[in-house]
């Protein structure tokens, strides 16, 4: 249920125009992460196992870089 609390952090984000700020990190990386929260919050009982594994041990730690970098710059 974290992906889904981090996917819905960056959506206020969005809803906040915080496009500078959203700029910083991989359009392609937030795309992912919305998809995963969106199967998660709607199909949790089918979610596959390997694609969770694989989001936490590669695309969450790449996002969390990339945000530690963002802070790092004071933006």
């Amino acid at each position: 249920m974290q992906i889904v609390s981090i996917a819905e952090q960056f959506n206020k984000l969005k809803d906040e125009n915080e496009f500078e700020l959203l700029s910083k990190i991989d359009k392609r990386d937030l795309k992912g992460l919305n998809a995963v929260r969106n199967f998660i919050a709607h199909d949790y009982d089918s979610v596959d196992d390997d694609i969770l594994e694989v989001v936490l041990r590669v695309h969450i730690p790449k996002i969390k870089e990339q945000i530690e970098k963002v802070l790092s710059q004071g933006i």
